[in-house]
């Protein structure tokens, strides 16, 4: 992106983004009149966004808009003041493409792309700090159309400071891509309540963020605590840090635990009790050929040994899964223990997990082009790979099923999953990040709003497609659709879109309620949160390389991991 504004004083600068050492920079270059060369000026942003942008327009230099929010920027002394807090208005930056402050400083303009996190409905949102603002009419222009009034009415101004409300702080690893428009709708839309935010990444480093972020969890006061990927959210749960949400649900009259899938609330449970809830979810699983697997979800690691002595000639047995990652990837969810959030070998099991790797190739082929990936992953047709890995992300990948069956496996298709022990599902709920209310904290019944309202708001224009939602309801409209044309829902015409393979064109149709069957089993039986703490398997992964390489026996690489993460889970308490 490359801007050029006239300053105040004659001069020409640009600005344009940059990428360095995974920093968002703002790069500047300011031209004198009559002279050959420019004086370049280096902004890192805070919000390490590369949507952050300049516009002109302020008393200092330039208009500075980031993730966080609008500021007065001056070059000579660094950023300057701060003119809107972006959450505190349920605005989302990234929308935002033109921006003005008038003379007066009574008033910035900013003119959002129409999209469903523009702040009103129409293509205009005021931001003024007059209590008694007047209205009046603005004229837009756009490129290539004539100009156009607006009225500026209450609906679209939003006072500076906005309305008073009890505020609910939340604290995170950092504010993630799909969070912040759900924090900038609950701020717009809910009359008791806002949402402010602690982030603790600074820079790249996740280590020294996760570590501050632990450390925070005891000393900082913030009410609502969002857990994202490998992070160890047993071992804070076991602190006794984390309100039971069931026992706040039971006070809400407005929230339907029934809507609920119960198999997730089951599988988050510890003893009895719900201390952590997550809106939405991405599903991993296994899928095989129902002519090789069977036709029922679920198989003990001895089956699966048993199943790929039947199939020798097999090269590839998951997907693109090497012996080092099916390793790694058993041990992290085999031996998961709830009850210390750390690792509960079975040595007899481990030994097996060990046998079955044997069949798993040390590398995978080069896969370089677009046709290389699409051949090998139709491999599964004829047995090579056995059975694909298969990742549920949102409503389209259901309807993505009928491509399996009817392209890439050629035939009806089981959702065996990983093998697990007799306890477990072999197919795993993978959320983006998981919601815990702090025990102590004072706005319990706001951090609790805040939750609720990302479980209802799952629809088009926010979280579908992305992931799936908790709320059954939800889930079976969208199986629903799945049978039906979705351009014409309301007859019973068949959908058809193709996919061109070996030189022809070959329709694929609506699902079938055979598969949406298959389908809905796994979504209502499985009973594991897939268990990634990331300092955990970085211990896995380093013990298991010395055993791949001849270094290390079983037993030892057992009795190493096993005292390496006792050891790091007691520095967490």
């Amino acid at each position: 992106m490359i801007s050029l504004f006239l300053m105040k004083d004659g001069r020409v600068a640009s600005v344009a983004t940059r990428t360095r050492n995974n920093a968002s920079l703002l790069v500047v270059r300011m031209y004198e009149a009559d002279a050959s060369d420019f004086v370049e000026h280096i902004i890192t942003l805070k919000d390490n966004s590369p949507e952050a942008f300049m516009a002109g327009g302020g008393r200092l230099d330039f208009l500075l808009c980031e993730d966080s929010g609008l500021y007065e920027y001056g070059l000579e002394t660094g950023r300057g003041n701060l003119l809107i807090n972006f959450f505190d208005h349920g605005v989302n930056a990234v929308e935002v493409i033109d921006l003005y402050l008038k003379p007066d400083g009574d008033i910035i303009s900013i003119l959002p792309r129409g999209s469903v996190w523009a702040r009103t409905a129409g293509e205009v949102a005021v931001f003024s700090a007059r209590p008694d603002h007047a209205g009046g009419t603005m004229e837009a222009h756009r490129p290539g159309a004539e100009p156009s009034t607006i009225d500026i009415t209450d609906e679209n101004v939003i006072l500076v400071p906005p309305k008073e409300k009890e505020t609910v702080t939340l604290a995170t690893l950092e504010v993630d891509w799909w969070l912040q428009p759900l924090i900038t709708a609950f701020n717009r839309s809910n009359s008791n309540y806002m949402i402010k935010t602690i982030s603790y990444m600074e820079g790249d480093d996740w280590d020294d963020a996760f570590r501050r972020f632990t450390i925070g969890l005891t000393n900082d006061a913030a009410d609502l605590i969002v857990m994202s990927r490998g992070m160890p959210i047993l071992s804070y749960t076991h602190k006794g840090l984390f309100a039971d949400l069931y026992a706040i649900m039971d006070t809400d009259p407005d929230f339907d635990q029934t809507d609920i899938f119960p198999n997730i609330l089951t599988a988050l449970e510890v003893d009895g009790k719900l201390y952590n809830l997550f809106p939405f979810f991405l599903m991993k699983t296994v899928a095989g050929k129902t002519s090789y697997v069977g036709n029922t979800i679920g198989w003990t690691i001895d089956e699966f040994i048993d199943f790929l002595k039947t199939k020798p000639e097999s090269e590839y047995i998951i997907g693109y899964l090497t012996k080092e990652y099916f390793i790694l990837d058993m041990i992290t969810y085999y031996f998961n223990d709830p009850e210390t959030g750390g690792l509960k070998f079975d040595r007899e099991a481990f030994l097996k997990i060990l046998e079955a790797a044997e069949r798993f190739p040390e590398t995978m082929p080069q896969l370089i082009s677009d046709d290389d990936w699409i051949e090998f992953e139709l491999g599964v047709r004829d047995g090579n790979p056995l059975m694909s890995m298969e990742t549920f992300i949102g409503s389209g990948s259901i309807r993505w099923q009928r491509v399996n069956e009817m392209i890439y496996f050629g035939e009806a298709i089981t959702y065996k999953g990983y093998p697990s022990p007799p306890h477990l599902s072999g197919t795993m709920f993978d959320p983006p990040a998981r919601f815990a209310i702090r025990e102590t904290s004072s706005m319990k019944d706001g951090a609790w709003e805040f939750i609720k309202f990302m479980i209802e708001n799952y629809d088009d224009k926010m979280i579908k497609g992305l992931f799936f939602p908790i709320k059954t309801s939800y889930f079976e409209a969208d199986l629903a659709s799945t049978l039906v044309n979705p351009r014409y829902s309301d007859t019973n015409e068949e959908f058809e879109f193709s996919i061109e393979l070996s030189g022809r064109n070959i329709a694929i149709g609506n699902n079938t309620p055979e598969l949406n069957a298959k389908i809905m089993e796994i979504f209502t039986t499985t009973n594991v949160v897939r268990p990634i703490d990331r300092v955990i398997t970085r211990i896995i992964g380093e013990e298991v390389a010395f055993y791949l390489a001849g270094q290390k026996s079983p037993d030892q690489i057992a009795d190493i991991i096993e005292n390496r993460v006792a050891i790091y889970l007691s520095e967490l308490e």
